[in-house]
């Protein structure tokens, strides 16, 4: 049977990676002859380009249709570059290589609640492409090359994309509704993503895709999803809902854009394209509306949680302040007495009192805040004791005073990282 080019339709001469004489598109391998082993590939270039060998007929013709389908993943190597650009962005701007602060994670798009359900909802897509550290990014970049080539020659460009960026936004929003306390980043959601699309895939096209040329993407899913799954019952802050909320969505959006391996099929391809990015967008704003409706916003929280932390400098450091003065003599006890009445406790008593009336946050961040709350009453005790020690003349004050201060130390060296 002559063949015909798979861009344009035109009748080829049977030569082997040639390009159309009419479209000049390049080509895939001629089909085997039937009843013919597959033929020997010929040396060519590494790379997304190049058609895999095969071990049978079958899955010689699955190969050449998919590549004649889809000749080329430019949307896979796309997606690796944005990804790996960003994170030597992050680097060059003075982010750890293997240990990024939160702070840093934030200041580059990371998916945080507070931040986000505050009106930065463009978090939920930065996130997918922002990494903690080189092992994270490095993992993530390989699984995605390795699994991104087949389902991107499977739903075409531009399908494989809108399952990548759904899936990842459907990660992000499930991640806000399960962790809001967590800060959350990486391209795992989306990753997670593609095997869920690829269970959509097979659920419509089980029969038309063979079990060798799936070898691959089994033996790379099954080491993805092993480590995420040890990672994520090992280590607490692992987003397993991010995980969980990306291949959910990818598998509907499989089963949305799954289309036959044939011609005519990949010709519906622009209208399943338009269906699933409606359909899609739907459901985020969906998402978006029901996680602000279920979870408590814990930005004001999140903003006084930062006046807090200039409220303890600044109280800390008058009060270290006038105590080392008083340990040289150059003030006396009734003096600093005055500094700790004036100068630190009302600053301190009305941040506490807006930190203890932040109710209905997030529940690990509304422990956070009760935890701060209460070192924040054993410093302010201890305080306002030593005032009334020294103002009495009473040193049983001035003994519970220590005593609140050490609860105060030992609180807040619970907090740690947390504060």
């Amino acid at each position: 049977m002559p063949r015909t080019c798979p861009h344009c339709g035109a009748a080829l001469p049977d030569v082997r990676g040639a390009s159309c004489p009419v479209c000049r598109a390049e080509l895939p391998p001629p089909d085997p002859t039937p009843g013919a082993p597959p033929p020997a590939a010929e040396p060519h270039a590494p790379g997304p380009t190049a058609v895999p060998e095969a071990t049978d007929e079958r899955t010689a013709r699955f190969w050449l249709t998919l590549f004649g389908l889809t000749p080329h993943a430019y949307v896979t190597r796309a997606l690796v570059g944005v990804n790996l650009a960003v994170f030597v962005a992050m680097i060059a701007s003075g982010v750890s290589a293997s240990n990024p602060t939160s702070e840093d994670l934030l200041r580059w798009g990371a998916d945080f609640e507070p931040k986000t359900l505050d009106g930065e909802w463009w978090r939920i897509f930065t996130c997918v492409f922002v990494h903690i550290g080189v092992i994270h990014v490095a993992f993530n970049m390989w699984v995605l090359a390795v699994s991104g080539r087949l389902m991107e020659r499977m739903l075409g460009n531009t399908g494989f994309l809108l399952l990548y960026l759904i899936s990842g936004l459907g990660g992000s929003l499930a991640s806000l509704l399960w962790h809001p306390d967590l800060v959350s980043a990486g391209a795992s959601g989306a990753i997670f993503g593609i095997y869920g699309g690829l269970l959509g895939v097979l659920q419509k096209q089980y029969a038309s895709i063979p079990t060798a040329a799936l070898a691959g993407l089994k033996h790379s899913g099954v080491t993805f999803l092993v480590l995420n799954l040890i990672l994520g019952l090992s280590q607490p802050n692992i987003d397993m809902a991010a995980h969980v909320g990306g291949f959910i969505t990818g598998f509907f959006c499989g089963l949305l854009l799954s289309r036959p391996f044939t011609p005519e099929g990949a010709a519906g391809r622009p209208a399943q394209n338009i269906l699933t990015a409606g359909l899609g967008a739907a459901a985020i704003v969906s998402g978006a509306m029901l996680v602000s409706a279920v979870r408590p916003s814990g930005a004001e929280a999140a903003r006084e949680l930062e006046r807090f932390e200039a409220t303890e400098r600044r109280a800390l450091d008058t009060y270290n302040a006038a105590v080392a003065k008083a340990d040289r003599g150059e003030i006396t006890d009734a003096a600093l007495a005055a500094v700790v009445e004036r100068d630190v406790l009302p600053e301190w008593r009305a941040t506490r009192e807006r930190l203890a009336a932040q109710t209905g946050t997030p529940d690990d961040l509304g422990k956070r805040v009760a935890a701060l709350v209460e070192y924040m009453r054993l410093r302010q005790e201890g305080w306002e004791l030593f005032v009334q020690s020294v103002r009495q003349g009473d040193a049983a004050k001035g003994e519970r005073s220590r005593e609140k201060h050490r609860l105060a130390d030992e609180a807040a060296k619970r907090l740690g990282n947390d504060r």
